[in-house]
């Protein structure tokens, strides 16, 4: 069986990693003058279940795509197809949502490259940690998804992303917009940049 126990060990250098490339993000969209201070309410006590909802599933998503398909795609035609592969797959169930756009769609492959990438050369652990730093932070901690405004678990505080839309100014937000593809590229970068040879 492909599945692999996940190492709590890398989690948190896949946490770190995720959430510098999301901070790295919200940095563009500041930069491009779409950031600001959103009127949705402050934390509510529902955030711990949201919280845990995140971690159930991002660590779905990851057992599926990095911890089963992928390893069974590298057994077959190694890895350098395998991660891209598993990654279109991984951006392609976001599809199925429907109202993807090219640009969301972009960054969906470009995460799960990146987080194939981690999970290739840090465990399945650090492709979780770094899939819930994303996710967590963006919804939770700073909630810029959706955009506006916050879920129904609230957030932390509230940002929100206007203004021009490839730099997060539409309901896709940070998703679809090219802050984000840039954080993403430059993170690949680094991991990649970064792999013991």
């Amino acid at each position: 069986m492909p599945l692999r126990p996940v190492a709590l060990k890398g989690f948190g250098g896949g946490f770190a990693i995720g959430l510098a490339g999301l901070l790295l993000a919200i940095g563009y969209c500041a930069l491009a003058g779409t950031l600001g201070r959103g009127i949705g309410p402050a934390a509510r006590i529902a955030l711990p279940l949201g919280v845990l909802l995140v971690l159930l599933q991002v660590t779905a998503e990851e057992v599926m795509f990095r911890g089963y398909v992928q390893p069974l795609l590298i057994r077959g035609v190694g890895a350098g197809v395998a991660v891209p592969l598993t990654a279109l797959a991984f951006a392609a169930l976001h599809a199925l949502s429907g109202g993807v756009e090219p640009v969301m769609l972009t960054n969906m492959l470009l995460g799960g490259v990146l987080f194939g990438l981690l999970a290739l050369v840090r465990g399945l652990g650090a492709a979780i940690g770094a899939h819930f730093a994303w996710n967590v932070v963006e919804q939770l901690g700073v909630g810029l998804d959706p955009n506006p405004g916050t879920g129904a678990f609230g957030s932390v505080i509230d940002l929100d992303l206007v203004g021009a839309l490839r730099w997060g100014g539409s309901a896709a937000g940070l998703n679809g917009s090219f802050a984000m593809g840039i954080a993403l590229l430059a993170v690949i970068l680094l991991v990649v940049g970064r792999r013991p040879v």
